[in-house]
């Protein structure tokens, strides 16, 4: 359940162990038939039966391949279904006052990072201790492997392999460090692929490939946009080099030719 998957994720990051439950919880449901513990009422802490009824009025305002979105009539009459259900009273009350005074902001990307920001401040201490390079890496290939429940673990099994054959090679330390985070963030441009195009059980249409194939310049854009990983682009960006993608050749080639032949 993703939940509990969210929740390992979650507890895998130093400082928001608090947030873990909240995240495990979020769709347990008020009657208590939800899931994964089934817990119900105030069992549910309030954090996460806020997250129920947001997560339930986000989803359906937004566009899914499924269904169009929903309108705010239409999002108002689940919510008052859902009333003592799914969503705990409290909460759908004060959802309800909010959204009938018209209270609700629209999505506005600034207004939303600094609200992000905000809320960082109040659950981190003013001092933490940075994130080794390597529990980034474990991190972020978590969050990119749980988008494919067909390749669970397949960023660090890539990297173990690439620095294995790296060394193989007799490649300096540099390099190693660099195909070890490489391989690790091969797969970054997954995460634009739809879950419904990675999972399908059958043949892609031309569209459905196209994204796929889209997935090693999309990775390479966003390492492209941080200035510190900047210098693992190419190993994202050329990692299927030779089955129909652009060719790379100078030291990025090794980089590339590592992630690519543990990666099959």
């Amino acid at each position: 359940m993703h939940p509990l998957r969210s929740e390992t994720a979650v507890l895998a990051i130093p400082h928001l162990g608090g947030v873990a439950l909240l995240v495990r919880y979020h769709h347990e449901w008020w009657d208590g038939s939800g899931y994964p513990d089934g817990l119900s009422g105030h069992e549910i802490p309030i954090g996460a039966r806020i997250l129920r009824l947001a997560d339930t009025v986000a989803a359906l305002g937004e566009n899914r391949p499924n269904r169009p979105a929903r309108s705010a009539e239409e999002i108002r009459e689940v919510v008052v279904d859902g009333y003592a259900v799914e969503f705990g009273p409290d909460v759908t009350d004060a959802y309800l006052g909010l959204a009938d005074r018209r209270r609700i902001a629209d999505y506005y990307a600034p207004t939303f990072y600094r609200g992000l920001m905000s809320a960082a401040e109040e659950l981190l201490p003013p001092e933490i201790s940075p994130l080794s390079g390597d529990q980034l890496l474990e991190i972020l290939s978590a969050l990119i492997d749980a988008k494919d429940p067909y390749t669970a673990g397949h960023s660090r099994r890539v990297a173990i392999l690439s620095v294995a054959t790296a060394h193989r090679m007799g490649l300096d330390d540099d390099m190693l460090r660099t195909v070890w985070a490489a391989a690790y963030l091969h797969d970054l441009g997954k995460l634009s692929v739809p879950l419904r195009v990675l999972a399908k059980n059958g043949l892609l249409t031309e569209d459905e490939l196209h994204a796929v194939q889209l997935h090693a310049s999309v990775g390479a854009s966003i390492l492209e946009s941080i200035p510190s990983v900047r210098h693992l682009s190419p190993g994202s960006r050329y990692h299927h080099a030779g089955t129909g993608a652009a060719t790379l050749r100078g030291s990025g080639a090794t980089t590339s030719r590592c992630s690519r032949s543990c990666s099959r």
